[in-house]
C-alpha cells in the first residue's frame, strides 16, 4: 500500500488548478494532468532534496462547518490538498523517512513563501506540522491523530 504525506492548504478559495498553477510558477514545477486529474511535482527539486509531487485537488474531506464536533478532521475545513509522493528510492524504510522530510520542507516554502495556512498529515491520519498567521508553525509529536482523539493538542 502507498502511503502519502497531504499537505492541505487554505488559499482563500477552491480553485484547485489556480493553486496549481500559482505553485508551478512559484517553485518552478512540472504541471500534468492525467485522466482528468492535476500532478505537480518535480524530478529534481534542489530546495527539497530530490523527487517530490503528487495530485492536487479539492479537498474531498472539506467540510466548513461540521455538524459532529467530536468526529471532526483538523483538514476538514481546508479547501485543497497536495498528496505528495516522493519516488527515486528503492528501501520502503529509508523511502518513508526521506519522504516525510521532503514534505516538510515542501510545507515550509509554501508557509514562507505563500502565507497559506496549512497542514501536514501523513496518511490522512498522524499530524505533523500545521501554519496559520497568528499561531505560526506548531509541530507535533510522532502519534498525533489528526482527529478529535488529539484535539486537546491542536486546538
Amino acid at each position: 500500500m502507498s502511503e502519502f504525506e497531504h499537505l492541505f492548504i487554505d488559499p482563500g478559495h477552491d480553485d484547485a488548478e489556480g493553486i496549481a498553477d500559482r505553485l508551478v510558477s512559484i517553485f518552478g514545477l512540472r504541471l500534468n494532468e492525467r485522466a482528468g486529474h492535476l500532478y505537480i511535482g518535480a524530478s529534481e527539486w534542489p530546495a527539497v532534496g530530490g523527487h517530490v509531487g503528487g495530485r492536487i485537488e479539492r479537498n474531498p474531506y472539506h467540510i466548513p462547518d461540521p455538524v459532529v464536533p467530536e468526529d471532526f478532521l483538523i483538514y476538514e475545513d481546508f479547501p485543497i490538498v497536495w498528496s505528495l509522493w516522493s519516488g527515486g528510492i528503492d528501501d520502503p524504510d529509508v523511502r518513508e523517512r526521506e519522504q516525510r522530510r521532503r514534505a516538510r520542507v515542501v510545507f515550509d516554502l509554501v508557509v514562507e513563501r505563500l502565507g497559506w495556512s496549512a497542514i501536514l498529515v501523513h496518511d490522512f491520519e498522524e499530524l505533523i506540522a500545521t501554519y496559520d498567521p497568528q499561531r505560526g508553525v506548531r509541530e507535533f509529536p510522532h502519534g498525533t491523530f489528526a482527529d478529535a482523539r488529539s484535539r486537546h493538542l491542536w486546538e
